[in-house]
């Protein structure tokens, strides 16, 4: 039996890119998974009972039977851009009739009650959707795609980025589909220490050992309440300040010194010099060459 993070219980997969961020209390992965060609009957494997949620995002418009507990649901088809939620402590299989391309978020439930219980929330005990249920909600669609388009073939992805993406995912998820009613919480601002603190462990790390829980726990938060503060502070998230500084110390290097563009970007803070490069590229409108070239006429 394979892994669910991996949704492994999808054999024959014509492509799968698999990605997780490593959060406090567990770990948040999402598998996209593609079949071109559709199929009288393509059956999923039995999957792993554990106490964890699958949450499918559809890339295309599919079609396909399931049951669950051994029970046959009505045959579902799924639109573009539709959620569904599953439970794995129930045991469901599908048969994918039709081509399709999804992307499963494997959420452990210890994880979502773990960011709640550092909010004083209280604990969820399953999702308030039926199985194959289809949902349609915007912030999870803004947050699957920011997830798709920053994990691409290639492309070295910052830690802190997918760590936000997962933090927003999960708390969303507890706060609309959790069988459990949260007290709204009001963010307030870090404290000066606090704002020290952050930008200088921002500033000094690498991609390697740079994360949303390290961050939050040198100032004493919780990661969500950290995330939330950072960015009543300065007006924008802890990976778009660190992406502008880096930027700034680019674009100095570039200027002042000779120094080949794999050395600016590592000193800049980038462990990828082509990541950098596109990135410089997307922001400034010309890649690191064409902008020094430009500065020495």
């Amino acid at each position: 039996m394979g892994r669910n993070e991996n949704s492994d219980f999808i054999r024959e997969a014509d492509d799968r890119q698999v990605f997780a961020a490593e959060l406090r209390r567990g770990r948040f992965s999402a598998a996209r998974v593609s079949v071109g060609v559709s199929a009288a009957e393509r059956l999923t494997d039995p999957h792993a009972l554990e106490d964890a949620f699958l949450i499918t995002y559809q890339n295309r418009d599919y079609e396909g039977d399931l049951w669950v507990d051994g029970k046959p649901l009505p045959t579902a088809y799924m639109p573009q851009g539709s959620f569904t939620f599953y439970d794995y402590r129930r045991q469901w299989q599908a048969n994918l009739r039709s081509a399709f391309d999804c992307l499963n978020f494997h959420v452990p439930r210890a994880l979502i009650n773990g960011l709640l219980e550092e909010d004083d929330g209280r604990p969820v005990d399953t999702l308030v959707l039926s199985p194959g249920e289809i949902v349609h909600d915007a912030t999870l669609t803004a947050l699957s795609e920011a997830m798709q388009a920053a994990v691409q073939a290639g492309q070295t992805v910052s830690p802190l980025l997918l760590d936000q993406i997962s933090l927003a995912f999960c708390s969303h998820v507890a706060a609309s589909y959790g069988n459990r009613s949260q007290p709204q919480i009001v963010a307030g601002r870090l404290a000066p220490w606090q704002e020290r603190v952050a930008l200088e462990f921002l500033a000094a790390s690498d991609d390697d050992n740079l994360s949303i829980k390290a961050a939050a726990e040198h100032c004493r938060l919780s990661q969500t309440y950290f995330v939330r503060a950072f960015r009543r502070s300065f007006n924008m998230t802890p990976h778009q300040w660190l992406m502008q500084r880096r930027m700034k110390i680019a674009r100095d290097l570039l200027k002042t010194t000779l120094l080949p563009v794999s050395e600016v970007a590592k000193r800049s803070g980038f462990s990828d010099p082509a990541y950098f490069s596109r990135l410089f590229q997307a922001r400034v409108g010309l890649s690191p060459t064409q902008f020094r070239r430009r500065l020495r006429g």
